[in-house]
């Protein structure tokens, strides 16, 4: 028992929370008394204050219906003693009691009384609730206790905060204490308690109970309750309607005081009967009169506007996201309009987050909308842990690699996902990019169904430029949802931002559910009938009576609803009103009202009224108005060095004033600041209640003292500065002392002052805020005179190289060309030199001046000694010679070796790569050859000095350029290989981009297309990744170039580009957006319809554009696209004009996909025209057509998937010119289509198709031209050429069906090749379809009979094992038998001719005999003899040119049966008989195979799941092993020894044992691999895990963390164990030798820490296995302050309790934060 010096405890009461209550007795009188004892012994200064507070409250009493209290103790323990009344709490005195509805209105009435009691001395309760009177049934004595979170404040603004912090019983709760409706809360809130008290006094129910905090606060504010008689008959009307009335939503419809409510209820049980019987009539609250006066808070003629908000904001919440712009000038409600939106964010369960810019600080990036999302981390942090664990997991994946980024703007996030690596270097732009992608994909991670978020910007008038940029770009990607952004801005200030706010007017367009919808609201001024309303309201008079003063009120504030409170207020204080208690309403002196001073303007009507405030309190907010909009107590009293209880009496007056409103609770202990402890150890914050307010007191500053305030707020956050190391201060700390500049004299002071703003400049440059780093560098550049600067060449050097590059990032292109003379002139060295050319290379590459770019470039290399050609021949000459180098080098090392070659040491090599690197984009749109040669140098350069992170791009580069040169597309993929080593050897992430998006260029050559779209795709992924979002845009430009060239279809290809060229123009990127719209104008070449003239207009201005641009490329491409196209649509002039111009362009493209295309075409217009064509010509033209055949049979051997078909086209057109055989043609024709994979070059198949059909035109064979023509129209149609299709039409007669047309009674000559293609198509579909070979075999033998007419036939196979030839199949129409023989050898066949089949295996060509029996050579044939033989069909089934079996038909009913037409339809069904009978043997083999290796691959895989389970050096288990089936055990293990609890809850079974989770660190690990090397290192490793594993029991488990790091988890051993096997893993370690040589041996020592799970017995989901991690390693660090070689062990301490500051402090425990009150830590 407790000893307290003075009383004797006799009897525990209650305990809970931070407290124990006691019955007792005080020994000097023996008076008996109730003590409440401060349960720790180690409090925190937060709840020693509430105690202390919660004694000061009471100590104001002395009355019946509150607790009295006697005295406050302090020494070993804290106590406050009270009187004892020998009660018990209400909720218990009433269980066993059996109450009449009169004795329940006598307890209400002395309720009631204690509450007026209570509001006589100012003190709001804000804890009503029937646990908190204490009742005597005996006595009938009543008293109100527990007044830990009272008030003293006649009027409180209650914060959003999370449902998890919010004070007071839930059950109980009024709306506006919530701080869910915008509303203040003040004695008001104690009388809906009351009701709630009440309703559950009368009717034995709470009026609203939810387990759900969310519903049951929506309850308070939204939902009204049934009336206490409907829910039990027994409570009279009357006093139903009393309870009602107390708790109406809107606090002006309640009871406005505690006697009025007492004095209804004697009222009622003094005329209980004549009540009840009717007798009497009773209107609750009519002699309820309040004299206080009070402006009404609720809003006034702004209906409308909170419908449009709300609508808004349940669009955004059922998946929308919307941006609302609010308008209006200061004071005119526009914060007060968005506080409406609590309501329904509750009923969401949504989140409110606000961020306010300020006029004082435009320079701090991102200061509001950081301030929003640091609120919403709180929020988080907050919320359980599973639903914390969650967000934390999307934030990590969302974030991946660059989640600092966001912590260094927003440090609070470090607190949800721990402690992150720094970010790669970039380029500032790849790293602006970088920034604003990330943060998109923070603000993304933060919204969804579960969580719609509304961010609130206020006074965005005064954001900087960063800030405006990041929203604008995030509300251009779209691809948000659950998110509503309001924005508000004074329309009058707003010069600033209108060319943003121009930006995104478009926005305003979108349709419902199109992305981001913006909506504008500007706020007007009042109009008179809701002044009137206003005024009418404030003074409780009628709207006519009231008129008189509204029209003054209209007139003097223009209807303004903040200047017309503060006006009405201003007359109350001027006695202008006077209240009639008999009316209850106050009458005005219209004269005094004329009379008041009162100023027009709202900033001088405050100035006068501040000018009454006591000297101490204008003083205290002079220098909070100096600090901010919001500021904290400590940084006042730090910089004022007042005394804390002169500060809070000055504090205090200013918020009863309402001039301050309190940010938290903590505000309530201002009157206990005396102890300087509490001062210390509290945070209390508060922010202005208006801007205006702040403005005031602002200009009532004297202009010298606003400069000594800042240079006080600025020298006490230096000093916090230099004590902590904080960056997230340096913002604040640098705007405050260039404020007071004037005051920094010393020579120390300026200098720093200078350092500190170039260190806010770099900080502003890593967040991409250029415009806010440049006033950071330029007041860096004022703080000290230009003979300082002169006297630090370096150093001024390199603030103008930051200054330069941050006006020219900010855009400030002027200032930047400036700066760059002045960077010129500063430079010194070689180096220097080239830096400040280089950094206006860039500026000119920013301005679009290209050449401009590459003549500075050329400059700076010239510095360095490199002198770059200028003519073509020059360029060509150093390009030969570069590239005879590299083969060099490639004769003797495989490319390989490049990732091996040595770094870069050399710094002007180095500056050279950085120059030539910077050369590269200029140059591939002005000079391709100058690109070439810049890349080739690059690579020379890497070869004689080494490899840099540039060296991959390089290398990449030059795998284009040297395949082409020297003809070896293998080696030339090498080189991309090559790049993508060093990639990896260098973690170049940055470098990614580039690499994937150059290497197509590589692989399109020896790999299908396929690949190159792939590496298209994760160089988009790449850039978004690392903010390079040129080569991102780029990769998606190319995408949709290649997806045209590989056939994709028209429509798909079209919406796909149409969607990265939005993204494109998002992005901003303007050379790969031309690149998209080039691609789309081809398209619409392709599909605009007949009826549409032709696109000479359109083509020639698209052709300017591309020439403006200088993009040389385009250019060539965009001519490539026309040849194409006139060619597709015949006509061939204008085709053979672009194809010229493609000729002298295209050194520009040499490695481009469609380069063999241009060939084809170029070919193809050839072919044409030699038919046109004199004998001379012609002879030309063939050997043209010679070499370009030439070149594409190059181009087909090495990737034949997608270069094949192009030569064999070309190839059959050139068989026809030199009158090659039919076959021949048929056959070439053939290999073309047959090359092209099922889904690929769509448009390649149409094209042979209409070549082979105009082939057989022109051969006078129709039908068979038809055919072919109008396969080649389906498949136009099914690329989407609609253009074409229509020329089809008019030209060919084609449309409509498919089926072929066929002339009545004409008869086919032998040569002719009529196909039915309808028929074919159908015939392969079902052929396709088959996978199993018995049912393929038999669908595929009925086929071939229908189709060539045969009575009977069979299909022979190749045995792959033997060779030989086996009958599979066979049919025969007489007989109908149809079967699957399975496997007949050939020469045991009876049904076939043998000497047929095998002439045709031998030759592997189709036979077909006319008729056999009167055939020279077949007639005396046996079997054609004895078997009549007539027609006979032999066709070769080949696969990749290997014959694969054979397809023999008969015929013996007529001769001349299978023509030329069926022969050609054999031929292509066997074609593709040969890939389904391939797949169908594939299919049977892995089937067989797979039960075999089934069992093999299980084997392998669970040897395979294994080895990724452990650690390859250690052979322990690896982090993968924790994530699965240790976490799976932990659970299992503690779910097994859970047992529920008196509450319902699961409780960990207190006989059980914990888990124990240790995390072991070998101490100064790192000097053993720096003195012995990484050998020695491992084997440190390798010994200690043998050492460790040689402790563990069975069921244990050790995972090699990471590095020299180890994490064990221990199963079912008591606590006790877990310290002993701490101490004895400290003992083994240090005595385990290792051998490092024969004769040496080391000692190594480890540090460890470690806790238990559960941490807490009662609520053992308390913690995670992952934050019991979290939690060693936190012990682990202290075993490392400690000295190391101990061990920590990690617990809560006996007496902590569970609370929401107990879950904060777990989970934000680091090196910083660690809450001695709730943890311990013990030394082993």
């Amino acid at each position: 028992m407790v000893r307290l010096p003075g009383y004797k405890l006799t009897e525990r009461i209650s305990r809970g929370g931070n407290y124990t209550v006691y019955r007792g007795i005080r020994e000097s009188d023996y008076t008996r008394v109730v003590i409440k004892l401060l349960s720790k012994e180690y409090p925190t200064a937060k709840e020693l204050t509430d105690f202390i507070h919660e004694y000061q409250i009471m100590a104001k009493f002395d009355c019946d219906g509150i607790i009295k209290a006697l005295e406050f103790i302090k020494g070993d323990n804290y106590a406050i003693v009270m009187e004892e009344i020998g009660g018990q709490q209400l909720t218990d005195a009433l269980k066993g009691a059996r109450l009449s509805v009169g004795e329940k209105m006598l307890l209400a009435i002395k309720m009631a009384d204690s509450l007026v009691q209570l509001h006589r001395q100012n003190v709001i309760h804000k804890d009503i609730n029937l646990t908190n009177f204490i009742w005597n049934p005996k006595t009938g004595n009543l008293k109100l206790i527990d007044f830990s979170i009272a008030t003293e404040l006649s009027v409180e603004t209650p914060q959003f905060v999370n449902l998890n912090y919010l004070e007071g019983n839930l059950a109980y709760i009024s709306p506006e204490q919530t701080g869910r409706i915008n509303r203040p809360l003040d004695n008001r809130t104690d009388l809906y308690s009351l009701g709630v008290c009440f309703y559950k006094l009368f009717t034995g129910r709470l009026p609203f109970e939810s387990k759900d905090r969310s519903e049951l606060i929506y309850c308070h504010i939204a939902k009204t309750p049934p009336p206490p008689h409907e829910v039990n008959p027994e409570v009279p009307l009357f006093l139903s309607e009393i309870i009602m009335k107390l708790m109406a939503k809107a606090a002006e419809e309640r009871y406005q005081t505690a006697i009025g409510l007492k004095t209804d209820l004697e009222f009622c049980l003094n005329n209980f009967d004549a009540l009840m019987f009717g007798y009497l009539s009773f209107v609750p609250g009519q002699g309820d009169v309040s004299d206080r006066f009070e402006v009404p808070r609720r809003l006034y003629g702004r209906e409308a506007e909170v419908e449009e908000l709300i609508s808004s904001f349940e669009r955004s919440s059922e998946g929308g996201a919307e941006i609302l712009l609010v308008s209006g000038p200061s004071g005119i409600g526009k914060s007060s309009l968005i506080q409406e939106i609590y309501k329904p964010i509750t009923a969401r369960k949504g989140y409110f987050v606000s961020g306010k810019y300020s006029q004082f600080i435009q320079s701090t990036p991102y200061y509001g909308i950081a301030q929003a999302f640091r609120e919403l981390i709180k929020h988080l942090l907050a919320e359980p842990q599973e639903r914390l664990d969650y967000f934390r997991n999307r934030l990590l994946h969302a974030l991946g690699g660059n989640a600092q980024l966001i912590i260094d703007i927003i440090p609070e996030l470090e607190r949800i996902i721990g402690p992150q690596p720094p970010v790669p270097e970039l380029s500032p732009r790849e790293a602006q990019n970088r920034f604003k992608i990330t943060f998109r994909e923070f603000f993304k991670a933060l919204t969804g169904p579960e969580l719609p978020l509304v961010i609130f910007l206020d006074d965005i008038q005064w954001s900087d430029d960063s800030t405006l940029d990041l929203m604008e770009y995030i509300l251009e990607t779209g691809d948000i949802q659950y998110v509503f952004i309001i924005g508000a801005y004074r329309d009058n200030e707003a010069e600033g931002i209108l060319p943003h706010l121009r930006k995104l007017e478009k926005l305003e367009d979108e349709p419902d559910g199109a992305g981001i919808r913006l909506r504008r609201m500007n706020l007007k001024p009042l109009d008179f009938p809701a002044t009137n309303q206003l005024v009418a309201d404030t003074l409780r008079l009628g709207l006519e009576e009231a008129k008189p003063l509204s029209k003054i009120v209209q007139r003097m504030t223009d209807g303004n609803p903040f200047f017309i409170r503060q006006m009405l207020n201003t007359l109350y204080r001027q006695k202008a009103f006077t209240f009639l208690p008999q009316k209850g309403c106050w009458a005005y002196d219209l004269e005094k009202v004329k009379a008041a001073e009162i100023s027009d303007n709202v900033v001088d009507l405050l100035v006068k009224s501040l000018e009454s405030l006591p000297k101490g309190t204008r003083s205290l907010l002079s220098l909070a108005s100096s600090i901010g909009n919001q500021f904290d107590l400590r940084t006042i009293a730090s910089i004022s060095r007042n005394r804390p209880e002169k500060l809070a009496e000055d504090l205090w007056v200013a918020i009863e004033k309402e001039l301050l409103l309190p940010l938290d609770s903590n505000y309530r202990y201002i009157n206990t600041l005396r102890d300087e402890t509490i001062l210390k150890n509290l945070e209390m914050r508060f922010c202005f209640a208006h801007d205006r307010i702040r403005q005031a007191i602002y200009t009532l500053i004297p202009e010298n003292e606003k400069i000594k305030f800042h240079h006080k707020i600025g020298r006490r956050l230096l000093k916090s500065y230099r004590e902590t190391g904080r960056q997230d201060i340096i913002f604040d700390l640098v705007n405050h002392l260039n404020k007071s500049r004037p005051l920094i004299k010393s020579r120390h002071e300026r200098f720093e002052l200078a350092e500190l703003n170039i260190r806010a400049g770099q900080k502003a440059m890593k967040s991409s805020a250029f415009s806010n780093a440049l006033t950071y560098f330029e007041e860096a550049e004022k703080a000290l005179s230009e003979k300082e600067w002169a006297a630090m060449p370096s150093k001024r050097y390199n603030l103008l190289m930051d200054l330069s590059s941050a006006a020219l990032l900010s855009g400030d292109f002027e200032k930047a060309e400036a700066l760059c003379e002045q960077l010129s002139l500063s430079a010194e060295s070689r180096l220097q030199k080239c830096s400040a050319l280089s950094v206006r290379a860039r500026l000119y590459m920013f301005q679009g001046r290209l050449s401009d770019s590459i003549e500075e470039l050329r400059k700076a290399l010239r510095l360095l000694g490199i002198n770059l050609p200028r003519t073509d021949e020059e360029i060509d000459r150093a390009t030969q010679e570069g590239i005879g180098k590299i083969r060099q080098f490639i004769d003797n090392n495989p490319v390989e070796e490049i990732v091996n070659l040595p770094l870069m040491i050399d710094p002007e090599k180095s500056m050279a790569m950085q120059l030539f690197f910077q050369l590269n984009p200029p140059a591939i749109q002005v000079s391709p050859k100058l690109f070439n040669l810049s890349a080739i140098t690059m690579l020379n350069l890497t070869l004689t000095y080494g490899v840099t992170p540039l060296s991959c791009k390089a290398v990449c580069d030059c795998g284009a350029i040297v395949g082409i040169a020297l003809s070896d597309f293998k080696t030339a993929y090498r080189f991309g290989e090559t790049a993508f080593a060093l990639i990896e050897r260098f973690k170049a992430e940055s470098q990614k981009a580039a690499v994937y998006f150059i290497f197509p260029f590589l692989s399109v050559w020896v790999k299908h297309y396929q690949e190159a779209l792939d590496y298209y795709d994760m160089s988009y992924r790449a850039g978004l990744e690392t903010g390079d979002l040129l080569h991102a845009t780029y990769a998606l430009a190319n995408k949709s170039l290649y997806s045209f060239w590989a056939g994709k279809s028209l429509n798909e290809c079209r919406e796909e580009t149409e969607g990265y060229a939005a993204f494109i123009k998002q992005a901003n990127v303007p050379a790969p957006q031309l690149l998209c719209e080039i691609v789309l104008h081809s398209m619409e070449k392709l599909k605009t319809p007949l009826d549409i003239p032709d696109f000479e207009e359109r083509d020639r201005s698209m052709r300017i554009r591309i020439e403006k641009s200088r993009n040389l490329v385009f250019l060539c491409r965009f001519y490539q696209f026309n040849a194409f196209i006139s060619y597709i649509l015949g006509d061939i002039d204008a085709a053979e004009k672009w194809s010229r111009l493609v000729d002298e362009h295209l050194y520009a493209v040499s490695t481009d996909f469609p380069i063999p295309d241009h060939y084809l075409v170029k070919g193809l217009i050839l072919a044409a025209r030699w038919k046109m064509s004199s004998t001379a010509e012609r002879a030309r033209i063939e050997e043209d057509l010679g070499e370009i055949l030439k070149r594409l049979e190059f181009c087909a051997e090495s990737c034949p998937d997608n270069f094949g078909h192009k030569y064999h086209l070309l190839a059959a057109e050139a068989a026809i010119i030199q009158n090659k055989p039919l076959e021949t043609v048929i056959g070439l024709y053939r290999k073309a289509s047959d090359s092209i994979a099922a889904d690929d070059f769509l448009h390649m198949k149409a094209l042979i198709n209409e070549q082979c059909g105009k082939f057989w035109l022109e051969r006078g064979d129709e039908p068979v031209g038809k055919a072919y023509l109008r396969e080649a129209y389906y498949l136009y149609g099914k690329w989407g050429a609609d253009r074409k299709l229509a020329l089809m039409e008019k030209e060919r007669g084609l449309g409509g069906h498919w089926a072929p047309r066929t002339e009545k009674g004409r008869s086919l000559s032998s040569t002719a090749c009529f196909v039915d293609m309808n028929s074919i198509l159908k015939s392969t579909q079902a052929i396709s379809c088959e996978i199993k070979i018995e049912k393929l075999l038999t669908t595929l033998m009925r086929i071939l009979i229908e189709n060539a007419g045969a009575q009977r036939g069979c299909i022979l196979l190749k045995n792959e094992f033997d060779g030989k030839f086996y009958v599979e199949a066979s049919q025969d129409t007489e007989s109908g038998l149809s079967q699957v023989v399975h496997s007949l050898p050939l020469y045991e066949s009876k049904n076939l001719c043998i000497e047929i089949v095998n002439y045709a295996i031998r030759t592997k060509e189709a036979i077909v005999v006319q008729d056999a029996s009167s055939d020279l050579i077949l007639q005396n044939n046996p079997y054609v003899r004895e078997n009549l033989i007539r027609s006979v069909m032999c066709i070769p089934i080949q696969y990749q040119n290997r014959l694969k079996g054979i397809v023999y038909l008969e015929n013996n009913l007529s001769d001349n049966v299978f023509t030329a037409a069926r022969l050609e339809t054999i031929k292509i069904l066997a074609s593709q008989a040969a890939i389904s009978i391939e797949n169908a043997r594939l299919y049977e083999n892995m089937e067989e195979k797979v039960r075999e290796r089934t069992s093999q691959l299980n084997a392998v895989n669970e040897k395979l799941r294994e080895l990724s389970l452990r650690d390859s050096l250690t052979g322990t288990y690896n982090r993968r092993y924790l994530y699965g089936a240790v976490a799976d055990k932990v659970s299992a293990y503690l779910k097994k020894h859970m047992q529920p609890g008196e509450d319902g809850r699961e409780t960990f079974q207190p006989q059980a044992n914990p888990i124990g989770v240790f995390l072991i660190d070998i101490d100064y690990f790192k000097e053993v691999n720096d003195t012995y090397g990484h050998a020695v290192g491992d084997s440190v490793l390798i010994r200690m895990s043998k050492a460790l594993k040689q402790m563990l029991h069975k069921e244990d488990v050790i995972i090699r963390w990471g590095g020299e790091e180890f994490l064990i988890v221990l199963f079912d051993r008591s606590s006790e164990d877990y310290r002993e096997f701490a101490r004895k893993v400290v003992e083994q370690i240090e005595s385990t030798p290792v051998k490092i040589s024969e004769n040496r041996v080391i000692f190594k020592t480890c540090s460890l820490g470690y806790c238990e799970i559960p941490l807490d017995y009662e609520y053992p989901e308390l913690i995670s296995l992952e934050q019991a991690i979290r939690i060693s390693d936190y012990a682990l660090y202290r075993a490392k302050e400690k000295g190391r070689n101990c061990s920590v062990r990690f617990s809560l301490k006996g007496n902590t309790t569970l609370n929401p500051e107990v879950l904060r402090s777990l989970n934000s425990l680091s090196k910083l934060d660690f809450n001695e009150a709730y943890f311990e830590v013990e030394y082993l």
